[in-house]
């Protein structure tokens, strides 16, 4: 059995879509107990804007890190944000 982690299309910024999906996986597989066997993350719609940097809350690498966190993969340390410049996204 496979999840597909995603959000719906109301939702309207950054944060907003990866607090979905977090709060979707926390809550399958960490109180219910869900074990899949592949888990996929996708978003049809706008957010999130960026997929890039892992070290950008609100990206979509970072989602998929905090996920590999929650599963207690470990992997190299992640340095700290990177503050964007203005104009730049």
């Amino acid at each position: 059995m496979g999840i597909l982690y995603t959000a719906p299309g109301t939702i309207h910024d950054n944060d907003s879509w990866v607090r979905f999906v977090e709060h979707d996986y926390e809550y399958l597989e960490g109180r219910l107990g869900t074990r899949p066997d592949f888990v996929a993350f996708a978003s049809w719609v706008k957010y999130p804007l960026y997929n890039l940097p892992e070290s950008e809350p609100g990206s979509f690498t970072h989602l998929i890190r905090d996920y590999l966190q929650f599963k207690g993969v470990s992997g190299r340390p992640i340095p700290p944000p990177v503050p964007r410049r203005e104009g730049i996204r």
